[in-house]
């Protein structure tokens, strides 16, 4: 008897602590997989305690107010567009020549300067043909009494059709076919006096002041930033930036749909194309100031 309890105590002790080895790793096994499972992709731990992006700077009580902003840009982006003129002054180096220091606009967005007075001359060509190719109005070459009425000279009226296409608030198309209906009336609707009317004021730079009116009319639809600084080292003019918004609407526009409307009136209506520009001109000179100080325009109210 003694012989037999002496012998199950041998494995007894032997056997125990085997078990206990064998409890221990299944035990750290179970362990290990209940923290896999808590940390996996989705569950509630990883959505509580989940860093913010890397990109993100604001602190966690701003959150609310980030996203409210998201919605606003995302809200822009989508209802927003380019009109042909705007997409001109945006992607000036396509439609003038690059510049120096003299006569030169910064294109916003891209580290380059273009001549200012071609690139304003043909954004507001551009308009008047885009509204002409939209049905919006015609362009009719017709005659008007010049030199005390004692001569006739060419002119380029404005005619509207009745017809509105839905340009974006403040664009030069939008203001152009304002100022036709305006003066319809009257008979004074040719492309000088429009051009006169869509520039509003008289300016001491005014291809600068036209450029920067089309800027200001797209900042005041959340498409640019603009930022003026007033001292005695700063002009007092705006400085723009692209928004995303800008950005999007910009990978929508066909740039070269543009040009091409502009070369194919070049090359199949040279007369007519010619006098456009010519009254362009003529309303910008009848804008300039007969004596300025201000080398950039009349500031911009924001």
């Amino acid at each position: 008897m003694e012989e037999t309890v002496g012998t199950l105590l041998g494995l007894l002790c032997t056997v125990a602590p085997c078990l206990l080895f064998i409890g221990a790793i299944v035990g750290g096994i179970v362990f290990f997989a209940n923290r896999r499972k808590k940390a996996a992709p989705g569950s509630a731990t990883t959505a509580v305690t989940a860093a913010p992006p890397s990109h993100s700077t604001a602190a966690p009580a701003a959150a609310s107010v980030q996203s409210a902003s998201l919605g606003q840009e995302q809200s822009v982006m989508a209802g927003e567009s380019l009109a042909p003129s705007e997409v001109v002054a945006l992607r000036g180096e396509l439609f003038a020549s690059s510049a120096g220091v003299l006569n030169s606009w910064q294109v916003v967005g891209r580290e380059m300067k273009v001549s200012g007075p071609p690139l304003a001359q043909n954004m507001l060509a551009v308009a008047f043909l885009a509204m002409e190719q939209a049905g919006d109005a015609r362009l009719v070459q017709d005659k008007k009494k010049a030199t005390l009425g004692l001569r006739e000279v060419d002119t380029l009226l404005v005619v509207p059709t009745g017809q509105s296409s839905n340009w974006p608030a403040g664009s030069m198309e939008a203001r152009i076919i304002a100022s036709a209906n305006t003066r319809q009336a009257s008979g004074r609707n040719n492309v000088k006096d429009i051009v006169n009317d869509v520039l509003e004021k008289d300016a001491g730079l005014v291809w600068d002041w036209a450029l920067r009116l089309a800027h200001n009319s797209m900042a005041n639809r959340g498409l640019l930033n603009a930022e003026v600084k007033k001292g005695i080292l700063s002009s007092g003019l705006a400085h723009y930036s692209l928004t995303p918004a800008a950005n999007a609407a910009l990978a929508e526009s066909n740039p070269a749909e543009i040009q091409q409307l502009l070369q194919s009136c070049q090359t199949d209506r040279p007369a007519f194309f010619q006098l456009l520009n010519k009254e362009i001109k003529q309303g910008f000179d009848s804008r300039k100031e007969a004596s300025s100080s201000d080398s950039g325009g009349p500031d911009l109210d924001f």
